[in-house]
């Protein structure tokens, strides 16, 4: 080895041995900040990973889907948008089974990484005769338990066919998107698919995807390319790629971001007063260095050398400790979620890296080539200053106690938002996930297509009745209250004003020929009425909650115990008694509207007996209610199934029930696509794995804050003892006691506690909106970073406590 080699090396353990406590602190800064550097980012990136995977694996990875679509638009299509992929599938029919329709259809088994679902159990098709199923069709079959493959016979087109299933796909058609605005002769996505030989029976249906998935970009490239590029009247649009691949993560693909730069920010500041403390301890010996023969040069590349030992130690020790404590950590909380952990840790550990090697080839050059900065290691550096001046604020330990206080808060929030838990277990099956009208002079047409519940999926929760409680909210079609247009009430009168809704501008002439042409279609009957909203909602109850119901509101009309009459309750926002009102207990309510599409409507309408006229809080209800039973929405015209099911389960019901009734949620759901299933068990799931995440998010950077405050004071108060020694001699000397004197040198740190709580005010007015925070949790965590503040003060006082007034006037000489 190279003799000059080997003294850097001796000198560079000589200045690390004689400086082994600052070494340390220095050391354990740098570690745990590498440590969670890699550690937190590395977790942000598992989870995201997994998450997006679990989107693919969901919804599919396409971007469009166009059913029903010719060979001349396709290859239009293709000529317009080229930077896409395209895959086909194909839908032949409806095929009935107990009076349920049923789209059958044509697909390879490669279609499943595309559209999201795959075979979980038998063989894909071969012959004509053979078809594959979605699981959900099992239970309608009776075959659940039956042994692949076996028989079912279809109706089609009027007469029987027999078909052999050989293979049970996973329910993958209700989840996807389907919304369109052209009516669909079949679902968009079969439920059954089978071997088609006779290719002119089958209807084309295209898939778009991206070259090379990218969620982010997913929604830029529906809105601003293909929309803009193709006319077809039925587009299934998967905005679901974007929304929970990229959107659902955006802020912590962000915090991948700035959680690093943060961290390494406090690290700078931490190690720039470690490395003025360094030089003001080894003034002396850079000096006998430099009597000895040793250059500014030379004496700065020891230095760097020092600082390079400092990096990549801690970037090593980081890593292994990252390793281990992380995945040890990360695979007992957050389970799936982190396995990519460290495939993600090796990708961020390497790009920093990176990062901080032309951060140190760079600093090199700084140091090297600044002469400003050879005075840093001159003996003359810290003479005293004469002139001395108290400093009343310390901007970066203002940085630090901010950033500490914000994220005690931040712990404090997280902890409030994400431990939410509901006394029950609750799903909510809604059969369409977003609804358009059409508004035509007071009334809506809904124009999305026929997909709703029936009633009679309500049967198979029957048995379980005493552990679950059901609600419906109806299907129909918007249905309003019609008034007679003599008899509006001032409480309608009102409601209408208040309540007035978007008109359809008819200055344009093509718009007013088609509202003309649709009025004319049903104006004999609607001119009589009055409509007084867009939709009333039209609340389900079966018998034993509608019983609980009446029970609760005092409700003694005894239209309701027999059901010969269709009685309703009507609930109206902040309703008051007044003469002459237009809907009273007894009287009748008529219920109506028009449906159709924009080109062919007819007008309905229903009477109901009023059992009972309430008022409610304009908070609780947003809008006008219908509340009926089951056995009249049944009977009523207006009603036609049901739009959303909630269902409530008490959480001490056997394990077994629950896994039936969750078991038949997801097989009702499966019935239904373009709808939208949500469980208080899923918010629970998404709540514990950001609680867990966020905890270790706040909490690492409260633990860092700590460690930064706690070593950047005590040598910020050293580093300023040390160069103002003598002028606090003076002071000394003219009567200022110790204590006095370190109140005013340690006033800028408890000054900067002030300017931090204002910093803090102005950034959580902007970060924590939901109002979950109390007053005792912000006062704890001002008062938990003035407490690691005030520790230092104490270490301080006591550190220089029996230094004498000669010794410092005779040592700042």
């Amino acid at each position: 080895m190279n003799k000059k080699i080997k003294k850097q090396i001796k000198l560079i353990g000589v200045l690390i041995g004689n400086e082994k406590k600052l070494m340390l602190c220095s050391f354990v800064s740098v570690i745990v900040g590498f440590t969670f550097m890699f550690m937190v980012s590395s977790l942000s990136g598992t989870i995201i990973k997994t998450k997006q995977d679990n989107t693919v694996n969901k919804y599919g990875k396409f971007l469009m889907v166009l059913p029903d679509i010719d060979n001349e638009s396709e290859k239009e299509i293709k000529q317009k948008c080229i930077d896409f992929k395209y895959e086909h599938f194909g839908v032949v029919g409806n095929v009935e089974y107990a009076n349920k329709k049923i789209t059958i259809g044509t697909m390879t088994e490669d279609m499943g990484a595309t559209l999201a679902f795959k075979l979980i159990k038998g063989k894909w098709v071969k012959g004509s005769d053979q078809i594959v199923v979605e699981e959900y069709l099992l239970k309608l079959f009776g075959k659940e338990n039956t042994q692949l493959p076996f028989d079912i016979k279809l109706k089609k087109d009027g007469r029987f066919i027999n078909y052999k299933v050989t293979g049970v796909i996973s329910n993958y058609s209700s989840v996807i998107s389907t919304s369109y605005d052209k009516e669909l002769e079949t679902k968009v996505y079969p439920s059954i698919i089978c071997g088609q030989k006779n290719d002119k029976d089958v209807k084309n249906s295209l898939v778009i995807l991206q070259k090379k998935l990218d969620f982010k970009k997913a929604k830029s490239d529906i809105e601003n390319v293909l929309f803009q590029n193709i006319s077809e009247e039925a587009i299934c649009a998967n905005e679901k790629l974007h929304w929970h691949g990229y959107s659902d993560n955006e802020d912590m693909i962000n915090i991948n971001i700035w959680y690093p730069i943060l961290l390494g920010i406090m690290l700078l500041l931490e190690q720039a007063v470690v490395i003025r403390a360094f030089v003001i301890r080894n003034q002396n010996t850079f000096h006998l260095f430099q009597v000895l023969g040793m250059t500014t040069k030379e004496i700065k590349r020891l230095f760097f050398y020092i600082m390079q030992i400092f990096i990549w130690f801690g970037v090593l020790t980081g890593y292994i400790l990252s390793v281990i404590i992380g995945n040890t950590y990360i695979s007992n909380v957050f389970g799936e979620y982190g396995r990519y952990y460290l495939s993600s840790l090796n990708n961020n550990v390497l790009i920093m890296m990176i990062v901080f090697a032309m951060i140190s080839i760079c600093s090199y050059f700084i140091l090297m080539g600044i002469e400003q900065h050879s005075r840093l290691f001159s003996n003359n550096n810290f003479r005293k200053n004469r002139k001395y001046r108290f400093r009343k604020i310390d901007i970066s330990i203002i940085i630090v106690q901010t950033v500490c206080i914000f994220f005690t808060i931040a712990s404090f929030y997280f902890m409030n938002t994400f431990s939410c838990k509901s006394e029950n277990i609750e799903y909510y099956l809604c059969s369409k996930s977003e609804a358009s009208a059409y508004p035509l002079r007071g009334y809506y047409i809904e124009t999305d297509g026929e997909e709703y519940f029936g009633f009679d999926v309500l049967n198979v929760f029957d048995k379980y009745k005493d552990k679950i409680s059901m609600s419906i909210e109806a299907e129909t079609k918007r249905c309003s209250i019609l008034l007679d247009k003599n008899n509006v009430d001032e409480y309608f009168k009102n409601y209408i004003i208040e309540n007035r809704l978007y008109s359809l501008d008819e200055s344009d002439a093509e718009t007013k020929e088609k509202n003309n042409r649709l009025w004319k279609q049903v104006s004999v009957k609607t001119e009589k009425y009055k409509p007084v909203s867009d939709n009333v909602l039209v609340t389900v109850l079966r018998e034993k909650e509608f019983k609980d119901f009446v029970k609760k509101k005092e409700i003694k009309n005894t239209c309701f115990e027999n059901n010969k009459s269709k009685s309703c309750i009507v609930i109206l926002p902040d309703y008051k008694e007044i003469a002459s009102p237009s809907i009273k207990e007894n009287g009748m309510i008529r219920l109506g509207g028009i449906r159709g599409d924009e080109k062919k409507v007819k007008f309905y309408s229903e009477k109901f007996n009023v059992g009972a006229v309430l008022s409610g809080s304009s908070e609780e209800y947003n809008g006008i209610e219908i509340v009926m039973d089951e056995k009249t929405a049944i009977k009523s015209r207006t009603v036609l199934g049901c739009n959303t099911i909630t269902i409530e389960m008490k959480k001490d019901a056997p394990l077994f029930i629950q896994k039936e009734v969750d078991k038949n949620v997801m097989f009702t759901m499966a019935s239904i696509q373009g709808g939208l299933l949500d469980s208080s068990e899923n918010r629970e799931s998404d709540d514990k794995l950001m609680a867990a995440y966020t905890s270790v998010l706040s909490n690492t950077i409260l633990l860092f804050c700590a460690i930064i405050i706690c070593i950047y004071i005590n040598l910020s108060i050293y580093i300023d003892w040390e160069k103002h020694r003598y002028e606090y001699g003076v002071l000394r000397s003219f009567g200022m006691s110790y204590a006095q004197l370190q109140r005013k040198v340690f006033f800028r740190y408890s000054s900067s506690i002030l300017f931090a709580c204002a910093l803090n005010m102005f950034l959580g007015k902007y970060a924590f909106t939901n109002g979950t925070l109390t007053s005792r949790q912000i006062i704890v965590s001002v008062g938990l970073t003035l407490g690691i503040t005030y520790v230092c003060r104490l270490i301080s006082y006591y550190r220089k406590k029996d230094e004498t007034v000669s010794r410092m006037l005779s040592e700042g000489e």
